[in-house]
């Protein structure tokens, strides 16, 4: 579209529009320069033109003519640059537009993102709100904790104290009790020496007076005289063994008649002497080798001199 030419003249104004195509030319098309001419000059300018004679609107219209040609020239050409500024800025229309999309993609998904954020942080103000509760409600416990754990501190020092008393209470009876053990111990061993020393006593006196009785001394007799018996005996038969040619039975041991005549008259006493022999022949070395028979054989050795 050519621009618009406004006159203002006696409070009037004139106005006349021309249509130009895109990519017309005026030096190639004769009609639009007619339009063109007739678009630029003035209402005033044709009153004066119709008195004047046509050499000299010619010779007045031809530099304007040029004027106009050159103005038209740089018209199209300003015509040309807008169109390249036109595309230009068409392209940069649509990538503006394809930024938009994209920015209001990214705007939709900002919004979207904001929401998901803002339903985060309404469920991290929960949680944080319901950790508070819980962190009140753990402060709130451990106070009570603490001050239970006071408590039983409190109590446990008086039991402390009550068990060291206790303690001590049984450490003195323990020491009082270790002294009535010790004390119980030496009576007890007093008591027992002097039992032992009184049965030992009563022992002595016992063998005492049984050494100083007849039966003592009877028994004294007939253990000596079986001794000697056996031991005669024996070494009658360990000669009999070595020496069978030999007569022994011309030696006859001195008592043995009386030993045969009391044997005969107290049926007790053989049996007695037949249980000695017997056992002498059955385990003949503890007889030959008991001391205390043979050490007993000196009384009677010391009775037979006194008889």
């Amino acid at each position: 579209m050519a621009p618009t030419d406004d006159t203002r003249s006696a409070g009037r104004v004139a106005s006349s529009d021309v249509q130009v195509s895109e990519g017309a030319s005026a030096l190639a098309n004769h009609n639009l320069a007619r339009r063109l001419c007739q678009a630029t000059i003035l209402p005033a300018d044709r009153e004066l033109l119709k008195d004047r004679p046509v050499s000299d609107m010619l010779s007045a219209f031809y530099p304007t003519m040029i004027q106009l040609i050159y103005s038209i020239s740089e018209l199209e050409a300003g015509y040309r640059r807008f169109g390249d500024v036109q595309a230009v800025w068409k392209n940069r229309a649509e990538t503006v537009e394809v930024e938009k999309a994209t920015l209001v993609d990214q705007l939709k998904l900002s919004v979207d993102r904001e929401a998901r954020l803002e339903e985060e942080i309404s469920r991290l103000t929960n949680g944080l709100a319901a950790s508070e509760a819980e962190l009140q409600s753990a402060r709130e416990q451990i106070q009570r904790k603490t001050r239970s754990v006071h408590r039983l501190r409190r109590e446990r020092d008086g039991c402390v104290r009550e068990l060291e008393a206790e303690r001590e209470q049984l450490r003195i009876s323990l020491e009082n009790l270790a002294k009535a053990e010790e004390n119980l111990s030496s009576a007890q061993a007093d008591a027992d020496i002097a039992k032992a020393e009184s049965a030992k006593e009563a022992l002595i006196r016992a063998v005492e007076d049984f050494r100083g009785s007849d039966e003592y001394r009877e028994e004294l007799l007939e253990s000596g005289f079986a001794s000697y018996r056996v031991g005669y005996e024996d070494a009658r038969d360990a000669i009999q063994s070595l020496h069978p040619e030999l007569d022994l039975s011309g030696i006859v041991p001195p008592g043995s008649e009386d030993q045969a005549a009391e044997e005969e008259a107290d049926p007790l006493l053989t049996e007695r002497v037949a249980e000695g022999e017997a056992a002498t022949t059955s385990d003949p070395s503890p007889t030959r080798a008991g001391t205390p028979v043979a050490l007993e054989l000196y009384p009677v050795q010391e009775v037979d001199t006194d008889e």
